[in-house]
């Protein structure tokens, strides 16, 4: 069974049949009338059960399938989507999830999770903006900008904004100006567009995961991948067929690292240097260090007086909110920095990096 984009085997029990409406009797002061006043029914509960074993050729132990089972009690509901279980489709708010902690059953962990269903019938994704520019040292403002929101992949949707759309790993995805968006999953809710964590080959979904080999970070238009072995952060973009690599960029020595936020819609990596890694969801991803420098490329350019972005090669750009340079391919600055693809407009698209969507992602009534 999957939920949201997390696979969770083998469930014994998917119990979200329960309907319950609350009623109260009310008599009105000095008369012998009894009124009933009947309330809208309480959101389904939801009782889900089984047993966690590692998969007959699978990659995951029972102990890993139970760390991605705690991320669920992490999670939005919006991201906790059913599709099409015993006939059922919507949102699962979790309350609790538990898995038999105990040594002995590690190789078979029975678990329980408990919450409300939220039906696809009545409830809905949204997803508001409330954006805002970084402050910078290039005096750009918000009507610099643009701030385009990715929609899940497949998804039915309706927005008051400009709709834009783009290719993806994922396929085409859509993109909105708007503030607010509405919108329903037609789908299984995985690689819609979300931001996916890789532990070498292991797919991660806990902030928890100690990570062992090259943790990577994709949105299905960025890939990045940290090697704590060699100090780099390598960047990728997304081609039409396949991730064609930006450069391998090595940063100050780190000796490990850590997932400071791991949802769908934005991982961040702590490195022990104090480096900083940010992937959301549609756009570039943007790495806080002083220096990196580039291993292939070798741009050389200082000027950074009228536009918050540099040359690396043809196409290929990095940004910054706070004054920077470039020599001989090690860019040098105190600022965030983002590195992006653009075959056009790469002016505008530096810009559009410096927006602090804000986003909020939940589920919400249809009426």
């Amino acid at each position: 069974m999957r939920i949201g984009d997390i696979d969770i085997p083998c469930i014994s029990v998917f119990d979200a049949a329960a309907i319950k409406r609350t009623t109260e009797t009310i008599s009105p002061l000095g008369t012998n009338l009894h009124t009933i006043a009947e309330f809208e029914p309480d959101p389904v509960s939801l009782e889900i059960f089984g047993t966690l074993f590692k998969m007959f050729g699978g990659n995951k132990t029972a102990d890993q399938y139970a760390e991605d089972l705690s991320a669920l009690a992490s999670r939005k509901s919006i991201w906790n989507y059913v599709h099409d279980v015993q006939g059922q489709s919507g949102f699962v708010s979790v309350e609790s999830c538990n898995v038999d902690p105990r040594v002995r059953t590690k190789a078979l962990r029975e678990f329980t999770v408990d919450g409300v269903f939220l039906p696809l019938s009545e409830y809905w994704g949204r997803v508001e903006t409330k954006p805002v520019v970084l402050q910078n040292s290039f005096g750009i403002t918000i009507d610099d900008c643009r701030l385009w929101t990715v929609l899940p992949a497949g998804s039915s949707y309706a927005t008051t904004g400009s709709i834009q759309t783009v290719d993806s790993e994922y396929g085409t995805l859509a993109q909105t100006t708007g503030n607010f968006a509405n919108f329903m999953p037609t789908g299984p809710m995985n690689g819609v567009g979300e931001v996916q964590v890789y532990d070498g080959s292991l797919r991660i979904y806990s902030a928890a995961h100690l990570i062992d080999e090259i943790l990577t970070v994709k949105n299905g238009i960025y890939s990045i991948s940290i090697d704590k072995s060699l100090n780099t952060i390598s960047v990728s973009y997304w081609s039409g067929t396949e991730y064609t690599k930006i450069d391998d960029f090595t940063v100050d020595h780190f000796s490990f690292l850590y997932i400071k936020t791991c949802r769908p819609d934005q991982v961040e990596v702590i490195l022990s240097s104090g480096a900083e890694v940010l992937m959301e969801v549609g756009r570039p991803p943007r790495i806080t260090a002083g220096t990196l420098t580039c291993s292939k490329l070798s741009p050389v350019d200082s000027s950074t007086s009228t536009k918050n972005f540099l040359v690396l090669s043809s196409g290929l750009y990095v940004a910054s909110d706070q004054a920077f340079s470039i020599s001989t391919g090690e860019i040098t600055g105190p600022g965030k920095k983002w590195i992006f693809h653009a075959a056009e407009n790469a002016a505008q698209e530096a810009k559009n990096c410096l927006v602090d969507s804000q986003a909020e992602w939940y589920v919400t009534r249809m009426w």
